[in-house]
């Protein structure tokens, strides 16, 4: 595992999308979210949907997944919703929705 990294296994970003009245591009995105991913934080899967993102990632603590939500709504990288998270084998797997905010 490769915490404090962004170690994508699948990203399926594709165009542009709006958060906080701007419009980043996949990659300006990957840029931006690798500047806030908390160190105990590995995602493993960032898919772009119709209307928001959907991050798959593991963390060694839950409080680890609110330090990273806390970080993407500070940078202002959209609205993040926690859509599911299970702690198992002392590792926490999570899933993430982050909508654009307008």
């Amino acid at each position: 595992m490769n915490f404090g990294r962004i170690s994508l296994v699948a990203v399926v970003l594709v165009g542009a999308m709006t958060f906080s009245n701007t419009t980043l591009s996949a990659s300006e995105w990957e840029v931006q979210i690798r500047k806030v991913v908390p160190a105990n934080i590995e995602l493993t899967e960032v898919e772009r949907k119709s209307t928001h993102l959907r991050v798959v990632g593991k963390a060694k603590e839950n409080a680890d997944v609110t330090r990273l939500m806390r970080a993407i709504d500070r940078a202002d990288l959209g609205s993040p919703q926690l859509e599911n998270i299970q702690r198992k084998d002392d590792m926490s797997s999570f899933v993430l929705n982050i909508m654009p905010t307008h």
